[in-house]
């Protein structure tokens, strides 16, 4: 987690500089930002002369941003700032004399519950959240699915998520994954007890097509319904669906591929799994591919990481895949995609064998999310 820290006054200053000590081995990175009168050289702050440019210049780069100063400042400052959600920083607010410490914006997907509560204990402070579910001791769906790394579908159906918890209405999860591993999940990165609420868990790994959606629709009237799943599944209002990133796909192709034939592939891979493009998590190819306009084009639209597989690794490796004398005379090794989606994932097996597409190969490996 990179953090900057802004202070204006000379006990914020001091009091910044003993959370940066008290900090630094608990977060990748912690700058200190500091009025040009207060910031001294050997301190490594960036000194400023307007706070709120220099707010308005840093607010993005961050993972949270900290204030030592009052709350009515920083809520005047960020205004401007602020985008959604999904994409806002935490942020943090503490007094100068380190009393209190307040989780303001994006207290669970940002993170700045956590943070509030790290820094209240590193400096002996009183942690102030006010999220309902944190009030309620209520297992916060987005910040399930910021642990266990799902994205959530559609988004706007968050708040009745969290509003059915916290009102105490009926719950039903419908899972893909074995109910009982998944609670121990949940409860393992976010300390959520499901054992201790009043929801149901209905396993639906072994429903096919439309039988998952006919049952889902037989729910109770006023109940809400929380899916853990992969597919592509018709939800409601009354339905908020945890979309796990444990996909990883392998490409190849021929020379001189276009983004939009990769995408085309892509595309009808994941169709004919039934599956979200939100499920995947990273894309590989081999080394021979590393420098695929098409491939590397259609991957950074994706917003997702590209590994290169060499295929020395793919030679020594004793994993399983379909294997090509012929691919093996061209290229060295016998096949790319599969081999390519399964080296680049975590225990994944492989879901979906090559498939082919105007020139470009797919394979889909699967992660077990849940580990």
């Amino acid at each position: 987690m990179k953090l900057g820290i802004f202070a204006i006054t000379l006990g914020g200053c001091e009091l910044s500089l003993r959370l940066k000590k008290e900090l630094g081995v608990e977060v990748s990175q912690v700058d200190l930002y500091l009025p040009k009168k207060f910031a001294r050289a050997e301190e490594a702050a960036k000194p400023f002369n307007s706070l709120r440019a220099v707010v308005e210049e840093n607010f993005f780069r961050y993972d949270g941003l900290v204030f030592i100063m009052a709350t009515g400042i920083v809520v005047r400052l960020i205004g401007t700032c602020l985008e959604n959600k999904r994409k806002d920083p935490a942020v943090v607010v503490l007094d100068e004399a380190g009393c209190n410490v307040i989780s303001l914006l994006s207290g669970h997907i940002g993170g700045a519950n956590r943070l509030t509560e790290m820094i209240a204990e590193k400096i002996s402070a009183r942690s102030i959240v006010t999220t309902a579910t944190d009030i309620r001791s209520k297992p916060a769906f987005d910040l399930i699915a910021k642990e266990l790394n799902c994205v959530l579908r559609p988004f706007k159906n968050l708040k009745y998520a969290n509003s059915a918890l916290v009102d105490e209405r009926r719950i039903n999860i419908y899972t893909d994954f074995e109910p009982e591993m998944l609670k121990a999940s949940i409860k393992e990165k976010t300390g959520f007890n499901f054992q201790e609420e009043a929801i149901n868990f209905v396993d639906i790994s072994n429903e096919r097509g439309k039988g998952v959606e006919e049952l889902i629709s037989q729910r109770e009237e006023e109940s809400f319904v929380v899916i853990f799943s992969n597919r592509n599944l018709e939800v409601d209002e009354n339905c908020l669906q945890l979309v796990p990133r444990n996909l990883v796909v392998g490409l190849g192709s021929k020379k001189g591929v276009k983004n939009s034939e990769v995408r085309a592939a892509v595309n009808a891979a994941l169709k004919k799994l039934g599956m979200l493009e939100e499920s995947v998590r990273r894309y590989a190819t081999i080394d021979l591919k590393e420098e695929e306009i098409g491939i590397i084009d259609f991957v950074e639209e994706t917003g997702r990481p590209l590994d290169i597989i060499e295929r020395s690794t793919i030679r020594k490796s004793e994993i399983e895949f379909n294997e090509s004398e012929f691919v093996r005379k061209k290229i060295g090794v016998g096949g790319a995609c599969e081999p390519a989606a399964i080296l680049a994932g975590k225990n994944g097996d492989l879901i979906l064998e090559k498939t082919a597409l105007n020139g470009v190969t797919v394979a889909v490996a699967k992660e077990n999310f849940i580990l």
